[in-house]
C-alpha cells in the first residue's frame, strides 16, 4: 500500500473540516484552590474561540470494566472531532456555541476525557457533560 501524497492529505483535511457544521470554544484551567470555606475553586480562561467542531452524541461508549457489578458504566457523553492543528489537551473543557450552524441559548459544557486522538484528517477528543 503506498503512502499518501500530501496533495491527497490536504483534501481529507479540507473535506474534515468543510463537514464540521458546529462552533466551539476550549477553555483551559488557569489556576485552581480553595475558598474561604475550603471548598475547591477552578479558574477557566478561554484558550481558543469559535472553532470549527463535529459534535457526536451518538451512543456512548461503554467501560470494559465493571464497575458495579455486572452494570456497563457510560464513560463519554460525545466525541467532538476537531481541525488538525487545535491546541487542546484531556485537561481542557469544551463549550458547544454553535450547533448546526444555530446559536445555543444555553451552550453545554463538556470536560475532555481520555487522549486526543489524531487522525490523518483531523483530531478526535471524547466528551463528557460538566454538570456542576
Amino acid at each position: 500500500m503506498r503512502a499518501l501524497t500530501e496533495t491527497e492529505l490536504e483534501r481529507m483535511q479540507g473535506a474534515q473540516e468543510s463537514a464540521m457544521f458546529d462552533r466551539c470554544d476550549i477553555w483551559r484551567l488557569l489556576s485552581f484552590g480553595t475558598d474561604k470555606y475550603g471548598k475547591p475553586t477552578q479558574t477557566w480562561v478561554v484558550n481558543a474561540s469559535y472553532v470549527a467542531c463535529g459534535l457526536w452524541l451518538g451512543y456512548p461508549t461503554f467501560s470494559s470494566r465493571e464497575a458495579l457489578g455486572l452494570t456497563q458504566v457510560a464513560e463519554l457523553d460525545a466525541v467532538l472531532r476537531l481541525p488538525l492543528g487545535t491546541d487542546v489537551t484531556n485537561l481542557d473543557r469544551v463549550k458547544v456555541t454553535y450547533r448546526l450552524g444555530v446559536e445555543q441559548d444555553s451552550p453545554l459544557m463538556y470536560e475532555v476525557k481520555g487522549p486526543v486522538l489524531q487522525g490523518p484528517s483531523g483530531i478526535r477528543v471524547g466528551l463528557k457533560l460538566v454538570t456542576a
